[in-house]
């Protein structure tokens, strides 16, 4: 029945007992070649992702009721014309929590964007944002609403980088844990390398990988901000 299914010509211009003989002597491999149309992938056409699925799968995790720091990421996607935003918090030991939260088409402007950021900017350590298309003229926004510029954070191509080999680690030894968000596990666990230069530096590739950037983002300054939104001046 399935050699029927794959083979419309079957019983017609296809003969069954050459099918039948060819299933007896060929190899399986060459058998679903010639017959079933199946092919095999070869290593060079694997798609090489920087996150394991079972690694990543194993982190889901509700949010922890208290936290050290929080961070906050944004990605500006220029090719499938979106921006992400994702939200970081660390605890004591090092360990971590992402949230995805939003993304949305570029098209729809950022005034959502740097409302959300600034009402909650008080509690953060940092904004972290990557993206030619968008990055400045987020950052300009956020700081002539008074934002502190020690919490804009605009990406250079090695920050983006190191974020991304930063967040990678950290999923393979098991310190980050996120939500079950099947949004964010498809573009965490199905997004591509994407090289960058030529120093075998990568960041995340393909349709869907704004998200899981954007986690990387927020992951990347709640690690390394060194600045403490409840730290007060002291008046000499």
């Amino acid at each position: 029945e399935i050699w029927q299914r794959v083979n419309p010509p079957y019983g017609t211009i296809l003969d069954p007992d050459i099918i039948e003989s060819n299933f007896d002597t060929f190899e399986p491999e060459k058998f679903a070649h010639e017959h079933l149309g199946w092919f095999a992938i070869t290593e060079e056409e694997k798609i090489d992702t920087p996150i394991d699925a079972d690694a990543w799968l194993a982190g889901i995790a509700d949010c922890p009721d208290f936290w050290m720091k929080q961070g906050f990421g944004v990605y500006f996607d220029p090719t499938n014309g979106v921006v992400a935003l994702s939200i970081c918090v660390t605890q004591e030991d090092g360990s971590a929590h992402v949230e995805f939260y939003a993304q949305k088409p570029l098209s729809e402007g950022l005034t959502w964007l740097v409302d959300w950021l600034y009402a909650r900017v008080g509690k953060c350590v940092g904004i972290a944002i990557d993206g030619r298309s968008g990055a400045i003229d987020l950052a300009e926004r956020l700081l002539a609403k008074g934002v502190d510029s020690k919490v804009v954070n605009v990406m250079g191509t090695g920050d983006a980088s190191a974020a991304v080999t930063m967040f990678c680690n950290a999923v393979a030894d098991g310190d980050i844990t996120h939500l079950d968000d099947k949004t964010l596990n498809s573009s965490a666990i199905e997004s591509p390398k994407r090289p960058i230069g030529k120093t075998g530096a990568y960041g995340f590739g393909g349709d869907n990988a704004a998200i899981v950037t954007s986690c990387s983002n927020a992951y990347w300054i709640a690690r390394t901000s060194k600045y403490n939104p409840n730290r007060k001046m002291r008046l000499l």
